[in-house]
């Protein structure tokens, strides 16, 4: 053939291209090309052929010059646009799919392309914007089913997940064996807490492509978080069977249950996660983008009941070897600090909406002295509520970052903050990588996230002498401040519309109810034996838990709890779960409210303490499990703390038993518990501190 008319060469590269046969419409692609290098077709049909092979950098050469010579060619900027897709450069594939709509403004797969080199960029609102054109543009086209999945992810990423859902499921009547769109149904439904049809929508992905790593990382993830361990396990076998991807191999490492079986599964979780992190160090790691490739963190860790400061130092260690570009350092940070009067304060945080964080930080954001600072919000999620909306209106300055890692860090670098301030890091994986960073002079974190991170360029952690005693166990990898009260302004929580009882919540008559309204993940296995002993010291004792996310977590609680002592079942009940009105009124219905060991209530222990309600506690050792003696140490009150887990068994029976009691120490914790609510002493602690900080003044 390579003697023929080079004609003759290109028609019968095209015709064995067009029946399938690419290996020999390869070698026929570049024999002509040898004679013919700049046929715009020659290159435009061999660069699809490379496209379609998985050769995205030969594509992408091949496509690049066909577009340059025949700039009129929509199909070639097009596929250009696509091979730098695949290749991750989504840059200069946002410029070639713009280069398509432009020559051909009808067409949907243009619109469409731009929408998924947005949505990589960072750009979920102008993702949106073109995949909606997309649909606009060919109603009843082949390529809807590709606008309305493209929406799903834009929405997915702007945190609309209800929305996100709902469109994605479109794409999938339109064409119900996409794998990317049933992996990205199964991430909205998970997002809103919907892990059965997360699920459901993960398996549908495997089933239409068995190797197809992210979505099998997504279902162990899922699995795991419904709490069923060995299934995940199972799972990420696969997965990891099917990649070898480190970004991969960390994150289905850091899944561990929410809810475990005993304190030897602790010891066993541990141990293993301790030895995948050597074996990965071992391996020579390296990450691109750790957020997109990883994009979990160890979030339960820190209710075992252990110092984890050697596994949170470990982790990062790990994320700064496989990506050093973690590690970046704002220009203005790198310059010596002028001495500002009026420093740049920035907050950042997924929470700053009506979540715990935005109440335990938000009237810090509101009453912060504009004479002292300028205060600038960063929210990581664009959930609007009443909140949110407040706290957006109450900064100087406000965005929310973009759902990208490299992205969300450069708006963070060019806003030129003096005093970063994270509230929680370690529940949102895009602050805690954003975190690894050099942002501002002066890195904070506080205890939303109760756990020190790990992550050096975190410079100090911001508690309270009762939280973090100076003899305190508990490791940091941050410096310690030790304020002299709880470093936030919380706002007084209102009460409930009426009073609650028993019969409200479906709970037998006759009976003392002992409500332990944590979440399940704070059900240490050394909690069970408080909990036995309450049944076994008060005849009359119902011990009220709430469900979790899935079943299966009160299954294992349940479990759990039978195999330590004899009881009534119906003893122990799991209420549903409930709004935030029913939860207030199931505090003031309950004749004590108990706290977890190890890691007790904060935003519950100040719900149930302003209404009067009485929260037993037990101090752990470490910060997690101080809050509530943090609590009644800055009201004057000491009589619901205990010394030991007898005596907290003593002290809960003694209040249930004793209505007289109950109400004395109701009385006194109300008249003492403003202490506790609306604190500007807090906040000018805090500012006190983050003054000096950036000055670089001594600290106290």
């Amino acid at each position: 053939m390579s003697g023929n008319d080079p004609a003759d060469l290109l028609r019968a590269a095209l015709g064995l291209h067009a029946a399938g046969r690419r290996d020999r419409a390869r070698g026929l692609y570049l024999d002509y090309l040898g004679r013919a290098p700049r046929d715009a077709v020659a290159l435009f049909a061999f660069g699809v052929l490379c496209l379609e092979t998985g050769d995205y950098s030969e594509a992408a050469a091949r496509l690049a010059l066909a577009a340059r010579l025949d700039p009129g060619n929509a199909d070639a900027a097009l596929a250009l646009g696509r091979a730098h897709i695949e290749r991750g450069d989504y840059a200069r594939a946002l410029a070639a799919f713009d280069r398509a709509a432009a020559l051909s403004p009808g067409d949907a797969h243009a619109q469409n392309g731009r929408g998924a080199a947005l949505l990589h960029l960072g750009l979920a609102e102008e993702a949106l914007a073109a995949h909606l054109a997309a649909s606009a543009l060919q109603p009843d086209s082949p390529g809807l089913p590709d606008a309305l999945a493209g929406q799903g992810n834009a929405l997915l990423a702007l945190g609309r997940f209800g929305e996100a859902a709902d469109r994605l499921r479109q794409a999938l009547v339109q064409r119900p064996f996409d794998p990317e769109a049933a992996n990205s149904l199964g991430a909205a439904c998970k997002a809103q807490g919907r892990l059965d049809e997360a699920r459901e929508a993960f398996e549908a992905a495997v089933a239409a492509r068995p190797c197809f790593p992210e979505a099998l990382g997504n279902l162990a993830s899922t699995v795991s978080e419904m709490g069923f361990a060995q299934q995940a396990g199972q799972i990420r076998d696969r997965a990891l069977d099917c990649s070898a991807s480190t970004g991969l191999a960390l994150r289905l490492a850091l899944l561990t249950p929410p809810v475990v079986e005993s304190a030897a599964h602790i010891d066993a979780v541990r141990g293993a996660l301790a030895g995948e992190l050597a074996r990965l160090d071992a391996s020579g790691p390296r990450i691109r983008d750790p957020y997109a490739e990883v994009g979990e963190t160890a979030f339960y860790l820190a209710y075992h009941g252990r110092d984890d400061l050697t596994l949170q130092r470990s982790i990062a260690a790990l994320h700064l070897r496989a990506c050093s570009e973690l590690a970046f350092t704002a220009p203005h940070c790198a310059r010596r600090r002028p001495g500002k009067t009026r420093p740049r304060l920035g907050l950042i945080s997924a929470f700053f909406h009506n979540h715990t964080i935005g109440k335990l930080y938000g009237g810090l954001i509101e009453h912060l002295d504009r004479e002292r600072f300028e205060v600038a919000l960063f929210r990581l999620s664009g959930v609007d509520d009443a909140r949110s909306r407040a706290l957006t209106a109450a900064a100087d300055l406000a965005a929310v970052l973009p759902d990208s890692l490299p992205r969300a860090r450069q708006m963070l670098a060019e806003a030129a903050c003096d005093v970063l301030f994270y509230p929680d890091i370690g529940m949102h994986a895009l602050s805690y990588f954003l975190s690894f960073a050099r942002l501002a002079p002066v890195q904070c974190v506080g205890w939303g996230h109760p756990l020190t991170t790990g992550v050096a360029n975190v410079d100090y952690f911001l508690s309270s002498r009762e939280l973090t005693p100076q003899d305190c166990p508990e490791g940091f990898s941050e410096r310690v401040v030790r304020f002299s009260r709880l470093p936030v302004r919380y706002p007084r929580p209102a009460p409930p519309s009426r009073t609650y009882s028993a019969a409200d919540f479906g709970l037998p008559r006759g009976k003392r109810v002992y409500l332990c309204p944590q979440s399940l993940f704070k059900y240490h296995p050394d909690f069970d034996a408080a909990l036995a002993g309450i049944l076994q010291s008060d005849p009359k004792a119902l011990i009220a838990a709430i469900h979790g996310k899935h079943p299966h977590w009160a299954e294992i609680v349940r479990r759990r709890l039978s195999a330590g002592f004899a009881h009534d079942p119906g003893r122990i009940v799991f209420l549903p779960r409930l709004s935030e009105e029913e939860f207030t009124g199931a505090l003031g219905m309950a004749d004590v409210v108990l706290d977890t060991f190890h890691f007790g209530g904060g935003n519950t222990t100040l719900e149930a303490l302003a209404l009067g309600a009485p929260v037993v506690t037990l101090p752990g050792a470490f910060l997690r499990g101080r809050i509530s003696l943090a609590c009644y140490r800055q009201m004057g009150l000491d009589e619901p703390v205990a010394s030991s887990p007898d005596d907290y068994v003593e002290k809960a029976v003694r209040l249930a038993r004793d209505p007289d009691a109950r109400a004395a120490l109701g009385r006194s914790i109300g008249r003492r518990n403003h202490a506790l609510f609306d604190d500007d002493g807090a906040v000018r602690e805090l500012e006190d501190f983050f003054e000096a900080a950036y000055r670089g003044e001594a600290l106290f």
